[in-house]
């Protein structure tokens, strides 16, 4: 064998193993990140068995306190039924530092689903926007797209978004496709006008004409991640809900 074939051997061994090295760490990201998210998962069903009373307005509500010693930027949690999503929701002082940190604010690339830093937790804003990344392995915002499923947003046409102060069932009206050229993510509105045209907007882009009402008074919940289906970068999936007090 001479040396330009024991050369090529080395290069494929070594490309080989900065792959197997790859995906290992790819696994034990998933792995560490569920097992993170179990722990929360945990900690708030264990609160949300006690008694449920009522409470003022600027009042804690008892499940969350737990586990606002373990993440001091919690504001809620969201529960989106037959999918993995089932997760404490957390807000930094800006939309950066939750992308690639856990809600225990340790570095980890599967983020977290946090809050966008303009909104309010005490009192929904008229547009409150939670981001999550779009994750190979379905975890965060990776089951998102099961939306797009006709059947599937048929038998789901709700979930269930709880913050500190208050419990709001979430009625879908619209989803599709954008990118971030498009401002879906808006939170300020000049007033009624301004904001019933943003309505009406997001509401013809969906991929599915929904039956929800909404006025200039009905605050909406947006979910938004990464998706590649209009563009590989600036491509995004967009979900919007009506919130309606429980």
């Amino acid at each position: 064998m001479n040396w330009r074939s024991c050369y090529r051997i080395g290069l494929i061994a070594l490309s080989m193993l900065g792959i197997t090295y790859a995906v290992y760490h790819l696994v034990f990201e998933y792995a560490a990140s569920r097992q993170v998210m179990a722990e929360a998962q945990a900690i708030y069903s264990s609160s949300e068995q006690q008694e449920q009373v009522d409470i003022p307005k600027d009042e804690v509500q008892p499940r969350f306190k737990k586990l606002l010693k373990v993440s001091p930027d919690l504001v809620g949690w969201m529960r989106l039924p037959d999918t993995l999503i089932d997760y404490p929701i957390v807000q930094g002082q800006d939309n950066e530092y939750y992308l690639y940190r856990n809600y225990k604010q340790q570095e980890m690339k599967s983020g977290s689903i946090f809050m966008d830093y303009r909104n309010k937790e005490i009192e929904p804003s008229l547009n409150t926007v939670i981001y999550g990344h779009n994750m190979h392995d379905g975890s965060m915002f990776g089951q998102l797209k099961r939306y797009t499923e006709p059947a599937f947003l048929q038998s789901h046409p709700s979930f269930s978004y709880e913050t500190l102060h208050g419990d709001y069932v979430a009625e879908i009206f619209s989803v599709y496709y954008t990118t971030t050229d498009d401002d879906y993510i808006q939170t300020d509105f000049s007033g009624k006008e301004e904001y019933e045209s943003f309505l009406q907007a997001i509401s013809e882009r969906s991929l599915f004409t929904m039956e929800t009402v909404l006025t200039a008074d009905s605050p909406i919940l947006t979910l938004s991640t990464c998706d590649s289906t209009m563009d590989p970068e600036a491509g995004r999936l967009a979900v919007h809900a009506k919130l309606s007090k429980k």
